[in-house]
């Protein structure tokens, strides 16, 4: 029978000879948010890399809709990757990094900026487009950042601990707003955390 959503069977990867993922099983239905948690050092970003494709795992297979996707490069699996550091463009303004994607997608110019001022609206940015990145607060930059990763619109959303160097009342906002950002569009997303009353708003 087909599963419609993500299934990891019995993953294990090795970083530096060493093992950092052991035997990783579970499921995740289509439209659904999960949160993993754990402690700094358990392994929780390396299994985002994994299924992202930045990290081979030694072991074990990763299925989408019940299709294997290990032998996928990661630029086409259709996921996105939302960093503990927003990672963005500081030569380009916040218009351009959230189009970034698009253009890489080859998106037609229009579309594309159509597009990226919707998400602005989508994530309390409305006319920011023009702003120098540098200029943003740090809430402002991980809903910029969160922008990004939206616009090619992919299958599954990766959250690696992207809230970290707010503060706790900003970091419990912002949290909210980007739960509630996933559940009204069902993007599939998992976010790993080592805030246990973090990972309790994703559940």
């Amino acid at each position: 029978m087909s599963f419609n959503g993500l299934e990891i069977s019995e993953v294990s990867a090795e970083l530096g000879g060493k093992r950092v993922l052991q035997s990783i099983s579970f499921t995740l239905q289509e439209g659904n948010v999960l949160a993993v948690l754990g402690p700094s050092g358990c392994g929780k970003s390396t299994l985002l890399k994994v299924i992202a494709g930045i990290v081979e795992p030694t072991v074990g297979k990763i299925f989408w809709n019940s299709v294997d996707i290990l032998k996928t490069p990661a630029h086409k699996r259709g996921i996105g990757l939302m960093f503990q550091n927003n990672a963005l463009f500081p030569h380009m303004n916040v218009h351009a990094n959230i189009r970034f994607g698009l253009e890489m997608l080859s998106v037609p110019k229009d579309e594309a900026n159509d597009r990226t001022v919707d998400l602005l609206k989508l994530v309390d940015l409305k006319g920011y487009g023009n702003r120098a990145v540098d200029s943003l607060s740090g809430g402002e930059s991980q809903r910029v950042a969160l922008a990004r990763v939206l616009a090619p619109e992919p299958k599954l959303v990766l959250l690696d601990e992207p809230f970290n160097s707010l503060d706790r009342a900003l970091r419990r906002t912002l949290v909210d707003q980007v739960f509630e950002i996933l559940r009204a569009k069902k993007i599939t997303s998992i976010h790993v955390t080592h805030e246990g009353d973090e990972a309790s708003l994703f559940s």
